[in-house]
């Protein structure tokens, strides 16, 4: 066998020297192509992470606003329902039934004797401006001191017809509903003993203070009211050292021997008497452009002004009143009268409109609120809302319905 010798001058593999790189190898391992690819999916990664970052806080802002929707609805249901609730009662019994042997059929026993722009004689200079009006509705009773029930609790659709002053009327949201009632406060005290007539002093049962006083003497309009069942007496109160007496300028009822006497049907028997301050409420919607910090319609509480630095001013409207929510787009109102809710304006097409109003044993209330947040949806949208309208734009909105009985 043949065995070959590797030569002395060949050196072996391991003897071999080694290829050290240059700097221009160390450069040249990442082409153009493979660093745009890179930049690509960089790109890629980076856009899904801020398409899932904006996508989630967008449907976060939304379901925050929905739950401010909520919140305010909560609210809003809370507090209309009390009054709606509390409408017609006043102190001691409920009105809503005709007044005995009364021949018209639109006058009742509520009557009114407070002198006040609030309450008015049929056919007066300032009877659009009130809320109640005397004579029951009817100029052939307008000597008459008995009120016109029908509108203890009323709408009006659209407004048309709402006796508000002009600053009230001029803020109104355009082809929105109102909704007035009328009741007492809720602190009601009772009388130690009901008033004889011509006795001037009420005087009242424990040493709480009086219903509706300041300290400074101003008085609200309250409401006298009798337990026996004979009614319920409007009156302006005068406060004269620390106590409750009746108010000259109580005039306009005509059964008063002196303007600063009980009336004859808080006289005994009748076994309890209560005064509470009046306070009746109204419900609308406020335009957009009376509510500048939000640049949104809302729903307001509207009442008459008591304790005002000018005594002439008490009972009247209050022009500006109270935001119950922001963001209130419409309200539409219908009423249960004989099993059937009708619109104001229904109502009001039934025949005698004064006979049908006390027979309302429920109303239906539908609002529409919108969000505060102008881009809580994604992308402009189409939206049906209440009057046959369509808004297009990023709002969220929400309808709200709901349904308060009326005791009897």
């Amino acid at each position: 066998m043949r065995i070959s010798r590797q030569s002395h001058n060949s050196p072996s593999a391991s003897c071999r020297p080694r290829t050290v790189p240059t700097r221009r190898s160390l450069l040249a391992g990442v082409t153009l192509i493979e660093l745009m690819v890179a930049i690509a999916l960089g790109l890629i990664v980076i856009a899904s992470v801020g398409y899932i970052y904006l996508q989630g806080r967008q449907g976060f802002k939304a379901q925050d606003d929905f739950s401010k929707l909520e919140d305010d609805g909560r609210f809003i249901i809370e507090v209309m329902s009390r009054d709606i609730r509390n409408a017609r009662f006043l102190g001691c019994q409920r009105i809503e039934d005709d007044r005995p042997n009364d021949t018209v059929g639109d006058s009742v026993n509520l009557r009114i004797t407070a002198s006040h722009p609030f309450f008015t004689e049929v056919g007066s200079a300032v009877e659009s401006s009130a809320w109640l009006t005397k004579g029951g509705g009817n100029p052939a009773n307008r000597a008459s001191a008995y009120a016109n029930i029908s509108y203890l609790l009323r709408g009006f659709e659209n407004g048309a017809g709402w006796p508000a002053s002009t600053t009230l009327t001029g803020r109104l949201e355009p082809n929105t509903d109102v909704l007035m009632l009328m009741k007492i406060g809720a602190e009601g005290r009772k009388l130690s003993k009901p008033p004889e007539r011509g006795e001037t002093a009420l005087t009242l049962e424990g040493t709480n203070p009086i219903p509706g006083h300041t300290t400074d003497g101003r008085v609200a309009v309250m409401v006298l009211s009798s337990c026996g069942g004979t009614g319920a007496e409007i009156i302006k109160p005068d406060v004269q050292n620390g106590g409750l007496r009746f108010e000259l300028d109580n005039t306009l009822n005509t059964s008063l021997a002196t303007g600063s006497t009980a009336p004859g049907i808080y006289s005994s028997p009748s076994p309890d008497v209560m005064i509470a301050p009046f306070e009746p409420v109204a419900y609308y919607v406020s335009s957009a452009a009376n509510n500048p910090s939000t640049n949104l319609p809302s729903l307001m509480q509207v009442g008459i002004r008591t304790f005002n630095a000018v005594p002439s001013l008490n009972g009247t409207w209050d022009p500006i009143g109270r935001v119950v929510a922001s963001g209130v787009e419409n309200m539409q109102l219908r009423y249960l009268v004989n099993g059937a809710y009708l619109t104001a304006a229904e109502v009001g097409a039934l025949g005698g409109a004064n006979e049908f109003w006390p027979q309302v044993r429920a109303v239906e209330v539908t609002l529409t609120l919108v969000s505060s947040n102008s881009s809580a949806r994604t992308a402009a949208e189409n939206q049906s809302v209440q009057g046959g309208q369509t808004k297009t734009d990023r709002y969220l909105r929400k309808e709200l319905r709901f349904v308060v009985e009326v005791p009897n």
